[in-house]
């Protein structure tokens, strides 16, 4: 399909300000790739990132105003775009935008400082009240919970399977608590 020239030089002009903005693209992810710590897997991710962008952003010139097909020229005017402005505004715009970055920076570093000291003091509120609730908490069910006496005393009566022996030895052993044996080492054990 034949395009006519005033089509194909509004398409390259659209070009040209495609690149501007790219330009504008690449410096965002510049800004943000200069303040981050972990810049190698960040530069990797920014790159596939503004790769993938401008491939997009041309795609969509060309289905826009050529029905998908793309030419070399669209190519060269984003170019020319980006290069124009690097070197002529993006010089006077880096130097306004670095040091306002700089000063956002520092009034997120200040924010984030303040917001930690509150979360800080919120949470002690919070764990003092809880641990406070947890305690009445755990004396309610204490109060109404039933002992369980671990050193139960067994019913010799009701037990059928001790003999005479057994309740006689049982017997001795308490007459000897009782009277006689206090300072004696033999302990004797209750049989079972």
């Amino acid at each position: 399909m034949e395009y006519t020239f005033a089509r194909q030089s509004l398409v390259f002009l659209y070009s040209i300000i495609l690149g501007g903005c790219l330009w504008l693209v690449y410096r965002l992810f510049w800004l943000i790739r200069l303040y981050n710590k972990d810049k190698k897997a960040l530069t990797v991710f920014l790159d596939v990132l503004f790769m993938l962008t401008v491939c997009f952003s041309t795609f969509l010139l060309s289905l826009g105003f050529l029905n998908g097909s793309i030419r070399f020229y669209m190519f060269l005017g984003e170019a020319i775009g980006f290069c124009t402005v690097e070197f002529t505004l993006g010089k006077i715009l880096l130097k306004i935008v670095v040091p306002v970055v700089n000063v956002l920076i520092w009034f997120c570093s200040k924010c984030k400082k303040l917001f930690k000291k509150i979360i800080k003091k919120v949470l002690k509120i919070l764990y003092k009240v809880l641990y406070n609730i947890g305690r009445k908490i755990s004396k309610f069910v204490i109060f109404f919970k039933k002992p369980k006496n671990k050193h139960k005393r067994r019913d010799l009566s009701s037990e059928s399977d001790f003999s005479a022996e057994a309740s006689e030895s049982a017997e001795s052993a308490v007459t000897n608590i009782k009277g006689n044996d206090y300072g004696s080492k033999k302990t004797r054990k209750l049989p079972k």
